[in-house]
């Protein structure tokens, strides 16, 4: 066998098990739909999937949570588009003190914050009272939930609604909002959550916490509300603490005056390509491209149904290790033939490729981001043609007047000149 096979029998006999909506998944992929509020929130979950070791928690069709166990990440977890932002200067350090409430057993302090248009990023410490502290280990703790968290701006549009329904409810009573829980419009944005445990002391812990969305307002202040923190330890034991922590903070004027500078086509060497729009932010750089002339591949439905069961299928002994390698590969290979597009050095199988990459005028290159936040997303449309969107790491700060989009297509490059607008 070769190392591909040797890979797939390893997870084979692992038992790993696809969701229940797995196919539904795979067929979101090559679905192409006018429906906005859809295509949003599929390109949300693109996001969100993109990131390994995460689960997700789907509430009225909102992203809501993806927690990551406690790790020694130094960084936002959102990227080297972000990280070189920050080396930047793009975040704002809060000078508050903890936000403490009489009787309660946990204080909060924001660290520092960062926002721009799919970003939303608070770093949180939470201090213990030695009441908490003398019943659990900190350092056990490996999770922790703010379910009911909810951030909204000067002009009332809330930003993060939480999970919490009932929650919800009672702080737009409290607040006169007229908003209803689930409902997403122009002024209540359903924003995704990745967050972490950064690091821990023994009385404090560190909170990453990240806030994904489509496109976040311009706001000035925001304003966080929070009534329950729940820690999870590895005894399997969950410790809630109930409190009413409000934050209030100035969002610098850089980050509500963000702007974004944009590029034209000086040249591309496949006629079938056709730029729609490539832009660059404190962030990254983005690009959409119309291809033409390019067929949808032919999806056997009977295959992919099977492929999602193959699992369990092979460790029920309904298949043979060579019938189950056969749906392994043709998926495999049909997954492949679904991205024409390389963003990554490797495909389906972990065989090295050549990735996509932005160049600047200095020579410097950059990969395709992997943020949970980048925007990105990859649809076959009628008329033969294939919508391709991806956010690359370059910066403002690194962007040169002329840059060179390289993309390798079906493992052939086009490359793009472009040239800053004036």
């Amino acid at each position: 066998m070769d190392d591909w096979d040797i890979k797939i029998q390893k997870i084979m006999k692992a038992k790993i098990h696809e969701p229940e909506d797995y196919e539904q998944k795979i067929l979101n992929t090559i679905r192409t739909t006018s429906d906005e509020e859809k295509a949003s929130r599929f390109i949300i979950m693109k996001k969100v999937l993109a990131t390994v070791g995460i689960s997700l928690i789907l509430v009225s069709g909102i992203v809501y949570a993806i927690n990551i166990k406690s790790t020694n990440k130094s960084d936002r977890g959102l990227g080297n588009g972000v990280e070189t932002a920050i080396d930047n200067g793009y975040i704002e350090e809060v000078d508050k003190d903890f936000t403490s409430i009489n009787d309660i057993n946990a204080n909060i302090k924001m660290e520092n914050i960062l926002m721009d248009d799919t970003n939303l990023s608070a770093r949180l410490i939470i201090d213990f009272e030695d009441e908490i502290s003398n019943q659990i280990n900190i350092d056990k703790v490996y999770e922790i939930e703010l379910t009911d968290l909810i951030v909204r701006d000067e002009e009332n549009r809330i930003l993060h609604g939480g999970s919490d329904e009932e929650r919800f409810k009672t702080y737009c009573i409290e607040n006169n909002l007229n908003y209803t829980f689930g409902q997403i419009n122009e002024n209540y944005v359903g924003s995704g959550v990745q967050c972490f445990i950064e690091d821990k002391g023994n009385n404090n812990i560190r909170l990453m916490y990240n806030m994904i969305a489509n496109n976040f307002p311009k706001s000035k202040k925001l304003y966080f509300s929070l009534t329950k923190i729940l820690m999870k330890v590895s005894e399997g034991n969950s410790y809630l603490i109930n409190g009413d922590w409000q934050i209030e903070i100035d969002v610098p004027e850089e980050m509500y005056n963000r702007t974004e500078e944009y590029y034209k086509v000086k040249s591309c060497d496949n006629e079938d390509f056709d730029v729609y729009t490539a832009k660059v932010t404190n962030t990254g750089f983005e690009i959409g491209v119309i291809i033409s002339n390019i067929e949808t591949p032919k999806t056997d439905m009977q295959k992919l149904r099977k492929y999602g069961k193959v699992n369990d299928d092979y460790s029920n002994g309904k298949i043979s290790y060579e019938e189950a390698m056969e749906y392994v590969n043709w998926y495999a290979n049909w997954f492949d033939s679904m991205h024409p597009i390389a963003t990554s050095d490797h495909n389906f199988k972990k065989e090295k490729i050549d990735a996509s990459y932005v160049q600047n005028a200095e020579g410097k290159t950059f990969n395709c981001s992997f943020s949970p936040s980048r925007n990105a997303t990859t649809v076959f449309l009628d008329g033969n043609k294939y919508d391709f969107y991806e956010t690359f790491e370059m910066t403002k700060y690194d962007a040169t007047d002329k840059i060179k989009v390289v993309l390798y297509y079906y493992g052939t490059p086009v490359t793009i000149e472009l040239e800053k607008v004036k």
